[in-house]
């Protein structure tokens, strides 16, 4: 081969290597974009799966009777509530890692509030014993409010129910899926709070960190 020869041969090899590498350059600045791209996406898509959650609520009315006993005297009362099962958003864990992202809903919250119309009703007092009777029994203002903490704790009771908390979980994991099947890349929903996130997470995107 002549040294022309040979010359044109390396700066052929030096050409395909720089098309080669430039090539490998390329691709990798390209799948960086992708990967930036994504996570812009997938910060978005947090933000929306957050304002989602807070507006999933499963609402409820709850009217409690409940009795009470302090020594020889009884009372009668029904409470009013509102109850509601929702979710803490601030509680809600999502890792990326590559184009999947994680999410894991946090454990529903109940909260039972008192009707502002209806509230506590106190029906009844009386007691077993005569004279007590003749001047009208009563209850304290202390024994009234255990009273009303006792029908709090049965609505509670009430809405708690493993039933309700899973149905609660259904629906907002369903919401979830329809609103996230159109993001692109791999959206997994952890239903259950005690379900394990993937380890060594490219980014961590909730719970957020405090300052």
């Amino acid at each position: 081969m002549s040294k022309q020869s040979k010359g044109l041969y390396v700066i052929v090899l030096i050409g395909l290597a720089l098309l080669i590498i430039g090539g490998v350059l390329v691709l990798r600045g390209e799948r960086t974009k992708e990967r930036t791209r994504l996570s812009h996406l997938y910060d978005t898509v947090i933000t929306d799966i957050t304002d989602v959650l807070r507006v999933t609520v499963l609402e409820s009315e709850e009217v409690v009777p409940v009795t009470y006993r302090t020594g020889r005297t009884e009372a009668f009362g029904v409470g009013h509530y509102r109850t509601r099962i929702y979710f803490d958003v601030e509680q809600l864990a999502a890792v990326q890692h590559g184009d999947t992202l994680f999410v894991r809903l946090p454990q529903p919250e109940v909260a039972i509030l008192e009707d502002e119309t209806r509230g506590f009703v106190l029906v009844d007092v009386w007691s077993r014993d005569l004279g007590t009777n003749l001047i009208g029994p009563r209850l304290s203002t202390q024994e009234e409010n255990a009273m009303r903490l006792k029908a709090v704790e049965e609505a509670r009771r009430r809405v708690s129910s493993a039933e309700n908390l899973s149905r609660a979980r259904s629906e907002a994991a369903a919401v979830l899926a329809d609103m996230l099947s159109i993001v692109p890349g791999t959206v997994i929903v952890y239903t259950s709070p005690f379900d394990a996130l993937p380890g060594d997470p490219d980014r961590v995107l909730m719970p957020k960190k405090r300052d």
